[in-house]
């Protein structure tokens, strides 16, 4: 929880309130998501090939970035995000994947989903189930601080890849990452 804005601290708390006041425990299963685990998560339910095509698309403006997208990650298991590191919220520290704590045993959907996003509206949060416009809207888990799906759609955060990239390289370290050939 220190590593997210404190905005969303704040108001993570508060959820975590009211969702107490509904019966329940909110739990925290993830907050700030590097750049290499957001590309394993992108990349599990793709082919190699699809990861290889969009390696090549982003690797001239973003290499340290695409050179994370790696075919052996793939065809690995279901589709867990459909954001490329950058893209995520969680990279920034305005996201957080949760699940209700009920009498020991972790719910990530069904009606208790439901209350979580309600509870997400009254606080001021977005959650991906309120959000018609997001996709998957199968994440019954997500949370995040703003409206907009990824920072991509606000005009002067990141307007390119090569502005993802230089955020990622300040957030994180990424040294150890040889960028990608371009294609």
């Amino acid at each position: 929880m220190s590593l997210l804005t404190p905005e969303l601290r704040d108001k993570a708390e508060l959820l975590r309130d009211h969702c107490k006041g509904r019966g329940f425990t909110l739990g925290i299963s993830t907050t700030v998501r590097g750049p290499d685990v957001q590309a394993r998560l992108w990349c599990r339910s793709l082919t190699p090939e699809d990861v290889a095509r969009r390696r090549g698309f982003i690797a001239s403006a973003a290499p340290r970035i695409a050179a994370l997208l790696k075919p052996e990650y793939s065809a690995l298991g279901p589709r867990m995000t459909a954001h490329l590191p950058g893209q995520s919220w969680h990279q920034l520290g305005e996201a957080l994947d949760v699940y209700a704590d009920l009498g020991g045993k972790a719910i990530w959907n069904g009606s208790i989903a439901h209350a979580v996003a309600e509870e997400c509206k009254i606080v001021g949060l977005f959650h991906s189930f309120n959000e018609k416009a997001w996709e998957p809207r199968s994440r019954h888990w997500h949370v995040q601080l703003r409206r907009y799906e990824t920072p991509f759609h606000v005009k002067g955060l990141f307007d390119s890849w090569r502005d993802a990239e230089r955020a990622m390289l300040e957030r994180f370290d990424l040294t150890s990452v040889d960028e990608a050939p371009s294609s």
